[in-house]
């Protein structure tokens, strides 16, 4: 096994130690995210997997609820709540601990989709949609993995000639019978610098 290979499967062996499917629906709200702690599940999947597909980019609010590092109060408002050390979309609850029991729930709902194959239910799922997508790579089957570690529509469907709009599962699945017998980080690793150089032409 090459290099490049070994490394990303032993990254992956880590996490899903660190992390198994069974052990989401017990994980606490520090556990899942605290700042400055370099163990939390939001920093697993966010800085500590960036070589099994990057979800870095826009706020932390993409995780549903997160601890705050900046702890200088703010007002509730609209869509945003906070307390002095979390921040939630307000959809999910009316405090961190309720947004959290929320979030919990459909991380669960995604993990266990993604371990069955069930990939068409997760795009409807309300959560972020790289975050969501990366939790269906990293708890698919590993024995026949379905999904590339590429979390971007546009980067997906640039790559197949299609339009972004289409859904991630139908995306993922065309390109799941182009790929073959070839190992899916070595494929995502050519659909996402081909994309890329297809996206920049565009520009």
């Amino acid at each position: 096994m090459n290099p490049f290979i070994q490394e990303r499967e032993a990254l992956w062996d880590a996490f899903l130690q660190r992390w198994p499917l069974e052990s989401l629906p017990t994980m606490t709200l520090p556990q899942y995210t605290q700042a400055g702690n370099d163990d939390s599940f939001t920093y697993w999947l966010e800085a500590r997997t960036e070589e099994l597909g990057s979800i870095w980019g826009g706020s932390a609010f993409k995780f549903g609820v997160y601890s705050r590092k900046d702890k200088t109060p703010k007002q509730s408002k609209g869509t945003q709540s906070y307390s002095e050390n979390y921040a939630w979309y307000s959809k999910y609850g009316n405090s961190e601990e309720e947004a959290f029991a929320v979030v919990r729930d459909k991380i669960v709902q995604v993990a266990n989709a993604a371990r069955a194959g069930n990939f068409e239910g997760i795009g409807s799922m309300d959560l972020g949609r790289a975050f969501k997508w990366k939790i269906a790579f990293l708890y698919q089957n590993r024995q026949d993995p379905a999904l590339i570690p590429v979390y971007s529509a546009e980067y997906l469907a640039a790559y197949l000639g299609q339009k972004s709009t289409d859904s991630i599962a139908r995306l993922q699945r065309s390109l799941r019978a182009q790929r073959g017998s070839e190992n899916v980080f070595t494929f995502a690793k050519t659909v996402w610098e081909t994309a890329k150089t297809i996206i920049q032409q565009r520009q």
